[in-house]
């Protein structure tokens, strides 16, 4: 009687899994259908690609968004649908619609979803955070799913400019050193170790020479890119350097004014901040031509340049110098 019910447990038993099992294929193979990677998708994909390799990031987007818009009716929604439609805003500069799309994505992520999907999906949400300490996170998060060494340099070095801005100049380096080893092609891991040294007048002293040569490497890496110009002529005016740091920042201003990529107020931005350190190269140099460059800046960025002056003992000198002559 006793052997009877154990087999019959044991049955019951293993009906049991077989049907647990079972639940699972299905859920699976559902899973798998539902996340099935539509064509259109990849072409979309490869559209964005193009356009950002080729300089036609404008047209890329819009011939990418129909297609995906297209999925999107049918139905099929994934993260790597949202990341793709949120990665098209976010190239013409439609950052508040690339939110939204980023934020579908997150919210799409499933234990189904490509690992190159989640860190991509993260890193943008990164990218989209203006709060430093959350877009940290989502680096951190982007990171441990990223497989490809150049995209784990760019993170790195997105980690290294929140920590700059975190105000931690120690792993601002770190991270950026690490950009570099991962991929000593990337510009952005030599630009964020100069920027993190450049700030801080102990790391500077002790690493000069190494600044010099990794802002060298950017500027031979990404020739186009206005923000390492601003650097090197940041470094020269460190180093009292004054006429190579006006020829640095007028290449930056060139470069920015020809820029065809970043968003208009991030072109303001930069654009009055090199103004502005321009105009202090020429006080310096006791160089009238100070106050046309003070003019710019303010007129750019008002905010930013009269924070940047009061907070400068050196710097009051040049706005009472300014403001006086600008009296008479």
């Amino acid at each position: 009687m006793e052997t009877n019910t154990n087999t019959g447990a044991k049955i019951m038993l293993a009906v049991a899994v077989l049907v647990v099992a079972g639940g699972a294929a299905v859920f699976y193979l559902l899973q798998t259908n539902r996340n099935a990677v539509n064509p259109k998708l990849i072409l979309a994909d490869s559209y964005l690609k193009e356009g950002v390799a080729t300089g036609t990031r404008d047209g890329a987007a819009l011939k990418s968004r129909e297609l995906l818009l297209e999925v999107e009716r049918t139905g099929q929604k994934s993260a790597y649908l949202y990341e793709l439609l949120g990665y098209s805003s976010e190239i013409i500069n439609d950052f508040s619609r690339a939110r939204e799309y980023y934020d579908k994505a997150e919210d799409g992520i499933t234990i189904m979803t490509p690992r190159m999907v989640k860190a991509k999906v993260y890193a943008a949400q990164g990218r989209m955070n203006s709060d430093p300490g959350k877009s940290k996170e989502y680096f951190l998060k982007a990171l441990k799913f990223a497989n490809d060494d150049s995209f784990k340099s760019e993170l790195y070095a997105d980690l290294s400019r929140t920590e700059y801005l975190l105000n931690d100049l120690p792993k601002a380096v770190e991270y950026a050193e690490s950009a570099v080893k991962k991929d000593s092609s990337n510009a952005f891991g030599y630009l964020a170790y100069a920027k993190a040294v450049i700030s801080d007048k102990t790391l500077l002293q002790e690493n000069a020479k190494k600044v010099e040569e990794y802002l060298v490497k950017a500027i031979f890496l990404a020739p186009r890119m206005a923000e390492a110009q601003y650097w090197m002529g940041k470094f020269d005016t460190v180093l009292e350097k004054y006429d190579l740091a006006v020829k640095s920042y007028d290449t930056a201003a060139k470069l920015l004014m020809e820029d065809s990529v970043m968003s208009i107020q991030a072109k303001t931005l930069m654009m009055s901040d090199v103004f502005f350190d321009e105009s202090v190269v020429y006080f310096i140099k006791k160089d009238p031509k100070y106050r046309e460059f003070f003019i710019e800046a303010f007129n750019l960025n008002p905010a930013n340049v009269l924070y940047r002056a009061r907070d400068n003992t050196a710097l009051k000198e040049m706005m009472a110098d300014f403001v006086s002559k600008t009296k008479r």
